[in-house]
């Protein structure tokens, strides 16, 4: 019980952590920007739902472990910790992807153009690595937890990620006369291992 009291502490931490960097004032992301993006306005409730409903598989899973309503398995300790991890690098991608993006930073459900493609850090390899350590870190969650509250969650969020994405690359890609190439060279929600790989083999082989 012990244990589960420390999952449970330690995963609520980072839900803390997470509302703490997303800063949805409107006022501070829409500064300086004028052009938006069509992005579905009701997200902002799901998102919301999302939230309170992974919260609430969290208090259900480790609070309340004799309840079996929710959960379509009962992880073990080794499960438990093995989410514990991929949640905290899934944590980690978010807060290194939000500070990267700075000012640039826009909520999916209200999205604007930026003024800038930003191409460093995490973002030279990923374009939407916020959408991409959401996901990972409820991931973590449904491991660490076994609820199937939160796997739904998960699922939900991965489906209007990738409409949001298409969304947000097509305006992107009107706007910015590099984006495809920057589309190119990266990809969605992971690293394009091969193409980074291909690329020094190309410039090693034109050197030699």
């Amino acid at each position: 019980m012990i244990f589960n009291y420390f999952i449970f502490g330690y995963l609520a931490l980072l839900i803390v952590v997470s509302a703490a960097f997303y800063k949805h004032d409107k006022n501070v992301y829409s500064k300086g920007k004028f052009d938006k993006i069509n992005s579905p306005k009701h997200f902002v409730f799901i998102y919301r739902y999302i939230q309170l409903s992974t919260f609430f598989g969290i208090i259900l899973s480790k609070i309340f472990p004799s309840i079996s309503i929710g959960k379509f398995f009962e992880p073990s300790i080794l499960v438990s910790l093995v989410g514990v991890f991929v949640t905290t690098i899934g944590m980690f991608i978010f807060i290194s992807a939000k500070r990267t993006l700075g000012k640039h930073y826009s909520p999916c459900f209200d999205s604007y153009v930026p003024s800038a493609i930003v191409e460093s850090g995490i973002y030279s390899f990923i374009r939407h690595p916020i959408y991409s350590a959401n996901i990972v870190i409820l991931s973590g969650f449904v491991l660490a937890t076994g609820s199937l509250i939160i796997a739904f969650n998960a699922l939900v969020l991965a489906i209007y990620y990738v409409d949001a994405a298409i969304r947000e690359e097509a305006k992107l890609a009107q706007s910015f006369v590099n984006y495809r190439y920057y589309q190119q060279r990266t990809h969605m929600f992971w690293p394009r291992i091969f193409v980074h790989f291909n690329l020094k083999k190309r410039i090693r082989t034109h050197k030699i």
